[in-house]
C-alpha cells in the first residue's frame, strides 16, 4: 500500500513539472511548402540558370487559455527565424494538404485551448535547405514565463500545386 501511494506522488510530482515546463504549450505542429519559381531564368550567354526553391516555414501551437504566445525566436537545425504570432479563427484549422498523399490536416484545439499561427522568416539572407527538419525551438515569453519549447516531431512538407 505504501509503495502504491508512493507511486501516485512520484507520477503526479511528474505530470506536474512536465505541465510547468511546456509553459503554456500543450501541442504543436510545424509545416512548410516548397515553391518553385515560375519562369525559367537564364544568364547573359542563353543559358539556364538553376532555379532557388522558395521555402516557406510555419508552425501552429495550442497553448492552454487564450493569452497570445510572445515568441522572440525560433531554431531550425541551429539556424535562427524572426516570429510573428497570428491568432486563428473557428474551431477547426487546416493548414493544407500533406505533400505524401494529398489529405487534408486539420487541427482542432483542445477545450479551453486555442491555436496560434506563428509564421516564420529566416534571419540570415541565405536559400533555405528545402529538407524537412526535426530539432525545431521556440523561444519566448509563454503565460508568462520565459520558456523554450522543443517540438517533438519533425516538420511535415505540404503540398504546392506547380506554378508555370
Amino acid at each position: 500500500m505504501k509503495r502504491m501511494i508512493l507511486s501516485f506522488w512520484a507520477a503526479l510530482f511528474a505530470i506536474a513539472v512536465h505541465a510547468q515546463s511546456s509553459c503554456g504549450i500543450v501541442r504543436a505542429w510545424a509545416y512548410f511548402t516548397v515553391s518553385m519559381p515560375g519562369a525559367q531564368m537564364v544568364d547573359d550567354n542563353g543559358n539556364p540558370v538553376p532555379p532557388v526553391p522558395n521555402v516557406n516555414r510555419f508552425i501552429y501551437v495550442e497553448c492552454a487559455g487564450g493569452k497570445k504566445p510572445v515568441i522572440g525566436q525560433v531554431v531550425y537545425n541551429e539556424e535562427m527565424f524572426a516570429a510573428t504570432v497570428v491568432a486563428t479563427t473557428g474551431g477547426t484549422i487546416s493548414p493544407g494538404k500533406r505533400n505524401s498523399d494529398e489529405k487534408d490536416i486539420r487541427l482542432k484545439a483542445r477545450k479551453g485551448n486555442r491555436i496560434w499561427k506563428i509564421e516564420l522568416r529566416p534571419i540570415a539572407d541565405k536559400p533555405q535547405n528545402p529538407e524537412a527538419c526535426k530539432n525545431i525551438r521556440l523561444q519566448g515569453i509563454i503565460a508568462g514565463k520565459n520558456c523554450v519549447f522543443r517540438i517533438p516531431a519533425s516538420e511535415l512538407q505540404l503540398y504546392t500545386p506547380p506554378a508555370y
